[in-house]
């Protein structure tokens, strides 16, 4: 559903501030992308693994974490005002 409001909110930017950034925008837009494709193969796994489709899970939140911290800092931030 997180992936449903994004894409909404970010699609035409309807939802965006006129200043937000669009690399920053693009960036985001690319790293979602993959994620409900990758938790549809982590569900499905569970009918075959049910241990498998868990730690595939716990790996997907890992990712999400490293990335976000990683290159979420790549470029100067702005104050919010």
């Amino acid at each position: 559903m997180f992936n449903v409001m994004w894409f909404y909110a970010a699609g035409g930017r309807r939802l965006l501030r006129e200043d937000a950034d669009e690399t920053v925008v693009r960036g985001i837009w690319r790293s979602y992308l993959p994620g409900p494709w990758i938790y549809l193969a982590s569900t499905l796994l569970a009918f075959a693994s049910a241990r498998a489709s868990t730690i595939l899970y716990g790996v997907i939140a890992l990712f999400y974490v490293v990335e976000s911290s990683l290159f979420g800092r790549a470029g100067p931030r702005r104050r919010m005002r």
